[in-house]
């Protein structure tokens, strides 16, 4: 069984079954519920969930509801806990694979980069490799540093240092 856990539950992904912690048991939900649920979390063209009224729309037949209708039905269903807990599951389990997407990308362009510093067609393509791959956040070789120095001096020395640096700027 292929699992992943969330804060007080396991998605399992193989079944699509949201396993609850506290009691081991799957929420079992209907093929409708289920489908309802994928596209409340991510059934929009864009990846995005779609509206609790039109996933409803297009999970069950609806064609002969008003919209006032559907909207108290979807609602309802949205706010029955096995759902509510999949949507939740759902929406987890993408938001981590975008994380992992993303740092996997980073690590992909940092890999291509530092193989183009040895690899490169020429030495113009090697430079410019060197030059991007610097400029990476977590490489950071291009990025202006400020160091700050603290001495441990007293006031006196200070006001000393200062009437000498002024003796020598004025000449006296």
């Amino acid at each position: 069984m292929d699992d992943e856990t969330l804060d007080d539950e396991t998605l399992d992904t193989e079944n699509n079954n949201v396993i609850s912690l506290a009691s081991g048991k799957p929420d079992k939900l209907t093929a409708k519920q289920a489908h309802f649920s994928r596209l409340c979390a991510f059934g929009g063209e864009d990846g995005r969930g779609l509206s609790q009224s039109e996933a409803y729309r297009r999970a069950y037949n609806a064609e002969k509801m008003s919209d006032h209708a559907v909207w108290t039905e979807a609602s309802r269903l949205f706010l029955n806990p096995m759902v509510a807990r999949r949507i939740t599951a759902l929406k987890a389990r993408q938001e981590g694979a975008a994380l992992r997407s993303g740092l996997s990308l980073r690590q992909h362009i940092q890999r291509t980069l530092y193989h183009l510093t040895e690899q490169g067609e020429n030495d113009a393509a090697k430079l410019r490799a060197c030059e991007l791959l610097g400029k990476l956040t977590d490489v950071a070789a291009f990025t202006d540093r400020v160091e700050q120095v603290a001495a441990d001096v007293s006031p006196e020395e200070v006001q000393h240092e200062l009437v000498e640096r002024l003796k020598k700027a004025f000449g006296e």
